[in-house]
């Protein structure tokens, strides 16, 4: 592609092109919101873990969560655990806070993209 060349490159069926919105201010984001979880693209969400405690399970289902991304430090397994297993599909991912470690890893597999793209995922971070 050349670069006055205007056109979008195709996108894969695994990866399909992440949408834009021209309305900028939808996606502003302030640092008050920092306790909350945010839509990132459309079913997608992505938010602490505060918001998926066991009191916040009525939250989780108003917004059609049905999948969660739990990324969590491995020292952190005994506090920080999948709340509604049999309501919501989770996916733990003990990782520690090495600057070589990656995330692509554990999201690149078929079964993850796939619920990623046609699921309500929310990664916790």
């Amino acid at each position: 592609m050349d670069d006055d060349d205007d056109t979008v490159a195709t996108t894969s069926p695994l990866f399909p092109q992440v949408p834009t919105n021209s309305n900028s201010a939808e996606f502003d984001w302030s640092y008050s919101m920092r306790r909350q979880m945010q839509e990132i693209i459309p079913g997608i969400f992505l938010g602490p873990y505060a918001v998926a405690t066991k009191k916040m399970l009525s939250y989780l289902q108003e917004n059609n969560i049905s999948h969660i991304v739990c990324v969590r430090h491995p020292l952190e397994a005994r506090t920080i655990k999948p709340n509604f297993p049999e309501i919501i599909s989770y996916l733990v991912i003990d990782m520690a806070e090495n600057t070589g470690d990656s995330i692509i890893p554990y999201l690149s597999k078929p079964n993850v993209c796939h619920r990623l793209y046609y699921g309500n995922i929310w990664p916790v971070i």
